[in-house]
């Protein structure tokens, strides 16, 4: 069976590298910006983020690191504010990605504007020259994000539209 699906969402987010994300040089530290994502709300409604609705966002992590202690690191997503919106764990070693469920505040992106979020991480295994990290959002797991709209619900399962051909923050390398 072939089939044509199509989707209607009466507001969806775009999501895209913010043009003053970090790049080049990665400078280990217990708090390291990683990454600045845009998030606009397309549509004539509010997007939202809150983890009463259930939705998230996963985050992936391209990394290379010579040596590590083997323990868990962890992940903070704030919006422009600074207000931490969630914080996730993961060893930067070796996980593959991240999960934030907006569980310590949530996200409003009125309908047509644009909100920057910034993810964070703990570096400090990065010690090393040619440690790398790179964070992206996968449009392969198509329920690799969760949004509401006008804070009403969960559309996940659409990361392989909202997140169509992948989206790649630039790769931070120890010098």
């Amino acid at each position: 069976v072939n089939d044509n699906s199509h989707y209607y969402f009466k507001a969806r987010p775009k999501f895209s590298v913010n043009s003053g994300s970090p790049s080049g040089d990665l400078i280990p530290s217990a708090n390291t910006l990683l990454a600045i994502f845009d998030i606009k709300a397309e549509g004539n409604d509010d997007v939202t983020f809150d983890t009463a609705d259930s939705n998230t966002l996963v985050v992936n992590l391209s990394q290379s690191v010579t040596d590590s202690d083997g323990g868990t690191e962890t992940f903070t997503l704030k919006d422009e504010n600074g207000t931490t919106l969630d914080t996730a764990t993961a060893a930067i070693e070796s996980a593959a990605s991240f999960t934030f469920d907006f569980a310590s505040a949530s996200l409003t992106v009125p309908a047509g504007a644009t909100k920057k979020v910034y993810i964070y991480g703990d570096t400090t295994e990065m010690e090393d020259k040619g440690d790398t990290a790179q964070l992206w959002l996968d449009d392969n797991t198509a329920s690799n994000v969760g949004w509401g709209i006008d804070s009403v619900s969960n559309y996940n399962a659409r990361a392989d539209i909202v997140f169509r051909g992948d989206i790649f923050a630039s790769s931070l390398v120890k010098p």
